[in-house]
């Protein structure tokens, strides 16, 4: 009992949403979300399909540049 009450204090609620951009990798949404305490606010939603995603750092020999990127696998 105490735990559904914990839960019902945290959940946000969502009073619309409007997509910005849908392709076939990822839709970017915005979201008009209200936290428990009645603080309404837009947030950026990104929905994407389960894939499996990790940070690449690449260095070239001889070189002090170092540049990140994100690599993505899809899970099957």
């Amino acid at each position: 009992m105490v735990e559904k009450q914990a839960a019902e204090l945290t959940r946000w609620a969502i009073h619309g949403e409007r997509v910005v951009d849908d392709t076939r990798r990822a839709r970017l949404s915005i979201a008009e979300v209200e936290l428990p305490d009645g603080v309404r606010f837009e947030q950026y939603v990104i929905r994407a399909p389960r894939s499996l995603m990790r940070p690449v750092k690449c260095r070239t020999a001889g070189s002090r540049r170092c540049g990140a990127s994100w690599v993505c696998r899809s899970r099957r």
